[in-house]
């Protein structure tokens, strides 16, 4: 919607985005593209209706790294909580956190797990230090990002 928004701009015209949220009170039936057309109509014929600035091609770029950086994040934290769940199938406790990943070589030495077991912990720790070396270069990008931005540097201070 926020690259139609611009395209439409180009061509002169004064295109205006409704959030979902204040559209879904419209709705009077089950969804279908009718149904959607005459409740967009309907809230966009209210005075108080608040309408959303199209986004800038460079903010639905920024707005797609915080999106990854979000889901690499989620995806270390099911690494962790995977390796903790499987080192407890075999009684094995460790402490909540990263400490699963720095004391893995240890535990898997003073343990008796199956040796298919340990290597797929093995991999899990890997793919956990490749996460979190993504997540790295993801935020010294938005940090970059953001001190060229003019707008960012005025919220910061």
């Amino acid at each position: 919607s926020h690259f139609m928004a611009r395209k439409l701009e180009e061509l002169g015209h004064f295109p205006k985005l409704i959030s979902p949220q204040f559209v879904r009170p419209f709705v009077k039936s089950n969804k279908n593209d009718f149904v959607d057309a005459e409740a967009i109509c309907e809230a966009a014929s209210r005075p108080s209706m608040r309408f959303v600035q199209p986004r800038t091609e460079s903010q639905q770029a920024m707005r797609a790294l915080h999106r990854v950086r979000e889901s690499l994040v989620q995806d270390k934290v099911k690494t962790t909580n995977q390796m903790h769940a499987f080192l407890l199938e075999f009684g094995i406790s460790v402490p909540r956190g990263a400490a699963v990943i720095s004391r893995l070589s240890t535990l898997l030495e003073d343990s008796s797990l199956p040796l298919y077991l340990s290597q797929l912990l093995l991999k899990l720790q890997q793919h956990y230090h490749y996460l979190v070396e993504q997540i790295k270069d993801l935020e010294s990008q938005l940090k970059r990002k953001l001190d060229e931005d003019e707008v960012g540097q005025r919220l910061l201070s």
